[in-house]
């Protein structure tokens, strides 16, 4: 189904994969970044966390994992408050259902 196994990023865009409408407000982000100090000392980086908190799949900003600053730049041009985005909803296979 997918070539070695691995899955693309249209593939992943254009499977059924649960999809929702994303857009924030400074507040929301500012809260974020509060909670940020208390993941990040597990350590977690900010793009992922940002990713798990909002519950969304960004490949482009998992990117700028190890680059706070682009990533704080990414998220503000991209997420906040900007015109709805369609993101694939974040599942994480770690957590109890």
């Amino acid at each position: 189904m997918f070539k070695n196994g691995l899955i693309s990023i249209n593939q992943l865009l254009n499977s059924s994969a649960p999809k929702r409408d994303v857009r924030l407000t400074p507040e929301e982000y500012d809260q974020f970044k509060k909670e940020f100090t208390m993941i990040a000392l597990n350590g977690e980086d900010y793009a992922n966390a940002f990713c798990r908190y909002f519950k969304i799949v960004d490949y482009i900003l998992s990117g700028h994992k190890k680059d706070t600053i682009q990533a704080d730049k990414y998220i503000t041009k991209t997420y906040v408050n900007k015109k709805r985005r369609n993101v694939i909803e974040y599942y994480d296979y770690g957590e109890a259902e």
